[in-house]
């Protein structure tokens, strides 16, 4: 039996979330433009991977996925603590690692999105599966 750990679509509202909440409150540490853009990317990932079992594909999340939740969370992490930390020269750091972080997590998640949708292109196609099937 597959043996699963957490919770992968709480996991990604939480961080969503909380990169919105970012955005709103420290748009100079989290660039609004670019949590519009990681949230534009998990919509249409979201989208196309609830389509898959209508057609009995299984999408499989693959390594460059998780490093960008890697990134994002690691870019929420420098903000909180940069934003709570007094002194200059520690918080232009972790400014400058939230921004990095932010802008590895939009590379990594635009790869695998253009990775997923390439390879499982022939998906739109697809007859849908009969629900006995499934």
């Amino acid at each position: 039996m597959c043996e699963q750990r957490g919770d992968p679509l709480a996991d990604k509202v939480f961080a969503n979330v909380l990169l919105v909440f970012l955005a709103l409150h420290f748009p100079h540490w989290t660039p609004p433009t670019v949590v519009l853009l990681l949230l534009a990317r998990e919509f249409a990932v979201q989208g196309f991977r609830s389509m898959a079992p209508c057609k009995g594909v299984v999408l499989r999340t693959r390594m460059v996925s998780k490093l960008k939740f890697v990134f994002q969370t690691l870019s929420v992490g420098a903000v909180l603590l940069g934003v709570g930390t007094g002194s200059d020269g520690p918080r232009a750091f972790c400014q400058w690692l939230a921004w990095t972080a932010l802008g590895l997590a939009l590379i990594a998640g635009y790869a695998s999105m253009t990775m997923l949708f390439w390879k499982n292109r022939d998906l739109w196609a697809r007859k849908p599966v009969r629900m006995e099937l499934r």
